[in-house]
């Protein structure tokens, strides 16, 4: 079973919060993309419904065995069923025999906790948390298929900063941190790394994770990270479109002998799940990707720019003109998830304009903001790749001022409860480590503490000699618990959800295409469809050029 391979493809699918009729005909699309004999195809599925059983799949295995290559399902319309790929606990238990008569080392003990770990999944439902799920099926993935390139795909719900949230679970109620799973990733890049593996490109298919503090936490894994500042949809990425493209990209490097040229191959990952995705136009559905690179070093070569902003930003809020200049780039800038996160290459350019070129061309806020974009700006850079934003489109208004990375950014500071703590969560962040005294946290404390309208009581006692009166404030009592006097912000219900330990779900605001709100956006964008230079040509080109 452990033939090491060119590729092991890895997709992690997370279906609950209602996704998993949705993903049902992703894996059928993955069943139905063919197959490459120098590839292999593992999916984990958890459905949603309590009681479904996890099911594990090595897509198309037995139809590898006769023939090498097939692209796509050939004329016969017969649908083919997934049931003769799943692996099941007896096949991991025989596996699990195997090994304990192997020599006992470290990396030896660590395959079998992974067997006993799916194995338990596979035949016990409900019982493992999100975080022991995904550690367990990539540790499976490299030790049982190991290869010498690897690509994994996570789908399922996001908005992980903050919000630490990302593939919640319902059965049992469990969902990923931002720290954990830069942990799981770590612990599966040294894996690969430590079989003569390399882990070329993550896809990150869920809402809002193309953000910094992601690229900081999930650096020196893979190569390459896809994913969107937004709204991500089921059916966005057209899985069946992208293995039929490895899967020729792979036929054709072995009949010219030659290597696969991984840069151009995950380019045509990138430009076709666009182009997929502008379908969604037609619904009245905007939506961005972008491509980002995760090498260390490029990631932080954002520290020093990001430094000098939020310290220069923090030194302008006490002065009231440079506070509305903040606020209103705040307003103007693109934002994502009721208003809880900001695209940072948008934010700096819409506060940047607002200096005179000329007579404040030194202004230590626009000067900071100018170095920013100038980091993120890919045009900077002859090789696209080499850049920390590869690639970054959009289409539709609703996104169209996205630049790939988006920062947490809501107006008010979000409120503490018993369960959920984001502000706290986000202070253990690498990205908020990385930024040491001058972190973005500290610059959200001082935006919050510095915007936060008056009390109402202290607003209208306010005296002639400019002293406020000394006003007695009320407590509110609730069903018998005090409401302190800061828990006056809005802004912590939102990134709560979906929360594992809350039954409500995912929230679905304006920009996710299927909310019960029908209040205007607080953005004033031109309305019109707005579509990225890559996008429409993609669009113009449709049925005329092969991928």
């Amino acid at each position: 079973m452990n033939r090491k391979n060119q590729w092991t493809l890895i997709f992690y699918f997370a279906g609950d919060n209602l996704l998993s009729p949705g993903m049902v005909s992703q894996l059928k699309a993955i069943k139905d993309a063919g197959f490459q004999e120098d590839t292999r195809v593992l999916v984990y599925f958890d459905p949603g419904e309590k009681g479904a059983s996890t099911r594990l799949f090595e897509v198309n295995r037995q139809r590898k065995q006769e023939k090498r290559f097939q692209i796509g399902d050939g004329a016969n319309p017969f649908v083919r069923n997934l049931i003769e790929d799943g692996i099941t606990a007896q096949t991991l238990e025989a596996r699990e025999r195997e090994l304990k008569t192997a020599s006992r080392t470290s990396a030896g003990v660590a395959a079998l906790e992974s067997l006993r770990e799916l194995k338990k999944e596979l035949t016990t439902s409900d019982t493992t948390s999100a975080v022991r799920s995904l550690t367990s099926f990539l540790s499976f993935c490299v030790n049982e298929c190991p290869a010498e390139h690897y690509m994994v795909f996570l789908v399922g719900h996001g908005m992980i900063v903050g919000n630490d949230a990302f593939l919640p679970d319902e059965h049992p109620n469990t969902a990923i941190k931002l720290k954990q799973l830069g942990n799981i990733l770590r612990d599966f890049t040294e894996n690969v790394n430590h079989k003569g593996g390399t882990f070329e490109l993550l896809g990150l298919h869920s809402c809002s994770m193309s953000a910094v503090e992601v690229a900081y936490e999930l650096k020196d894994t893979a190569n390459y990270m896809m994913a969107t500042e937004g709204s991500s949809f089921v059916g966005s990425w057209p899985y069946r479109q992208l293995l039929k493209k490895f899967f020729n990209t792979m036929k054709q490097a072995k009949r010219d002998k030659a290597e696969v040229d991984v840069k151009m191959l995950i380019r045509k990952l990138y430009e076709l799940s666009l182009y997929n995705s502008t379908d969604f136009m037609f619904a009245g559905f905007s939506a961005d990707i972008s491509l980002c690179n995760l090498n260390g070093a490029k990631v932080t070569e954002l520290t020093e720019p990001l430094v000098e902003l939020t310290k220069a930003l923090r030194r302008a809020l006490p002065d009231e003109r440079e506070k509305q200049r903040i606020l209103l780039a705040h307003l103007k800038s693109q934002s994502y998830w009721e208003e809880n996160y900001t695209d940072l290459y948008d934010f700096c350019h819409c506060l940047s304009e607002m200096y005179d070129k000329e007579v404040e061309k030194d202004n230590p806020v626009r000067l900071a903001c100018d170095e920013v974009i100038n980091r993120l700006d890919a045009r900077q850079r002859s090789d696209a790749f080499d850049a920390l934003i590869v690639f970054s489109d959009h289409f539709g208004p609703t996104y169209q001022y996205s630049h790939g990375l988006s920062i947490y950014f809501p107006w008010s500071e979000p409120i503490a409860d018993g369960t959920q703590d984001i502000m706290r969560n986000y202070r253990s962040y690498a990205f908020t480590k990385e930024l040491k005294s001058n972190s973005w946290d500290k610059f959200l404390k001082d935006y919050f503490d510095s915007t936060k309208r008056e009390l109402r009581e202290e607003e209208d006692y306010f005296m002639k000699d400019g002293h406020k009166e000394c006003v007695n404030r009320i407590t509110f009592v609730l069903d018998g618990s005090a409401v302190s006097d800061n828990s006056t912000s809005a802004g912590g219900t939102i990134l709560g959800k979906p929360n594992p330990a809350d039954s409500g779900g995912k929230p679905n605001p304006a920009d996710s295409g299927s909310s019960d709100c029908s209040c205007g956006s607080v953005k004033n964008y031109d309305r019109r469809f707005s579509l990225s230079r890559r996008a429409y040509k993609a669009f113009r080109l449709r049925g005329r050029k092969k991928s």
